[in-house]
């Protein structure tokens, strides 16, 4: 493998490593907006993520919709989300 293959490599690994460390960046001033108790930045941050599969925005768009934080409390829509964030392993939703 020649030099620039291996730059290009290198290149496109810390990419990936910078787009995966900038969406938990994301998901983690959300959390903190929920903290914080804005709700209704967290549900409409979560959503999209959610139906797009990610695990730690199902949960907590469960959490969510489970106290009726900023939604109507939604005991269906919260077992519904703790179901898909359980199939893909979040010890949290068990």
């Amino acid at each position: 493998m020649g030099k620039s293959a291996v730059r290009i490599g290198v290149f496109l690994l810390a990419a990936v490593a910078s787009l995966a460390g900038s969406a938990q960046a994301e998901f983690d001033s959300v959390f903190i907006a929920y903290i914080d108790g804005a709700y209704a930045v967290a549900y409409g941050e979560w959503l999209p993520a959610a139906e797009d599969g990610h695990v730690e925005a199902q949960f907590g768009l469960a959490m969510l919709y489970f106290k009726g934080q900023g939604i109507g409390r939604d005991l269906t829509a919260a077992a519904q989300w703790f179901g898909r964030a359980a199939e893909q392993g979040s010890m949290h939703a068990l």
